[in-house]
């Protein structure tokens, strides 16, 4: 029956973790720990939009472009990288805490600094389409860092492990799938 459809190694020990489950772990919860960061960040970037900028489509389609991009160029500078040194996982994180804290600091100032981009284009449809680009820019200039160190840790976490197991798939499925737990 059910022995003969599943194998016999698997039906066997069905409670023995796979060599690949148990060697992951860490990477498992670093992953959910950072997309629980990420959603984190990106919901507090959301409301301060929506009160610095005004609550409306262009504002929130302006912070998710922002975090897709942003994103986007950390994996990409992790697939550029000729070597990955292990300690570049931890270096990156910390890298992040630390932006992430200078973005603290930030954020008291942000309903001015909107209010003052608002003012220079004023409420003409012609600086409509600029508006939002300086706005764009400016965002991209205080958040770029630490997204983009977000979005370079799943591809580090990959590194590791990639040469350890021959199921390279099994490990990518877990660690995204860890990382949008955390994320929901």
């Amino acid at each position: 029956g059910a022995a003969s459809l599943l194998g016999a190694s698997e039906a066997a020990s069905p409670a023995t973790p796979s060599p690949v489950t148990a060697g992951v772990r860490l990477y498992l919860f670093v992953a959910f720990l950072g997309g629980f960061a990420i959603m984190a960040l990106q919901t507090v970037a959301n409301r301060l939009g929506a009160l610095s900028l005004g609550s409306s489509h262009f504002t929130f389609a302006m912070m998710a472009a922002l975090f897709v991009l942003c994103i986007a160029l950390g994996s990409f500078a992790v697939g550029a990288l000729p070597k990955i040194p292990r300690a570049l996982i931890v270096a990156s994180q910390w890298a992040l805490v630390g932006l992430v804290a200078g973005v603290y600091f930030i954020v008291p100032k942000a309903p001015y600094a909107a209010h003052v981009v608002r003012v220079l284009f004023r409420d003409l449809p012609e600086g409509f389409a600029l508006y939002h680009a300086v706005t764009f820019a400016l965002l991209c200039a205080v958040l770029l860092l630490p997204i983009a160190l977000s979005g370079a840790l799943l591809p580090l976490l990959f590194h590791p492990p990639r040469n350890r197991y021959g199921d390279l798939g099994q490990v990518a499925g877990r660690l995204y799938s860890a990382n949008t737990v955390g994320s929901l």
